[in-house]
């Protein structure tokens, strides 16, 4: 950036300041800078990354403080309706997006599901657990399965 242009957004940065009703260190105070590196900003040192604080504080646009105007004022509701018109587009979108996003499930379904599922889990609690009394009248034995302590043919005795 050429030396001109620095020391005008400079001077611009001072005359924000003083329009403002300012002082340097209440300036300091608000972008949270020693008096001194403020004052650099009003002489030589533009505080690019402070730039839109600035704006704020003063009540200056970016434009102003950069190159000395403000965008033509007949401009503004032409933006204005462009940034309504965004807004609507990225709703659209938005709801687009949550609509793929969420699973074409019928919440009756769901109930069914889950109805069936408790329903299953009662049926196999009232259960008689293996190994219980009731266990040998509800399961018959295997006919194959050796009974307990008795040996098939051919096995030898457990040591």
């Amino acid at each position: 950036m050429a030396e001109l242009q620095r020391t005008e957004i400079a001077a611009r940065i001072k005359q924000a300041r003083i329009e403002a009703g300012f002082t340097q260190p209440e300036m300091a105070d608000l972008l949270t800078v020693a008096a001194r590196t403020y004052q650099n900003y009003e002489s030589d040192r533009v505080p690019w990354s402070l730039l839109g604080l600035i704006s704020e504080a003063t009540s200056r646009s970016m434009a102003w403080l950069l190159h000395g105007e403000d965008p033509p004022a007949g401009d503004m509701p032409a933006l204005i309706n462009r940034l309504d018109d965004l807004e609507l587009t990225v709703a659209a979108k938005l709801d687009e997006l949550l609509d793929i996003a969420r699973p074409a499930v019928d919440p009756a379904d769901v109930t069914d599901v889950l109805t069936a599922g408790i329903e299953e889990q009662r049926a196999a609690a009232e259960q008689p657990a293996p190994g219980s009394a009731d266990a040998s009248d509800a399961t018959p034995a295997d006919p194959e399965a050796p009974a307990q302590g008795k040996r098939r043919a051919g096995q030898r005795p457990a040591r």
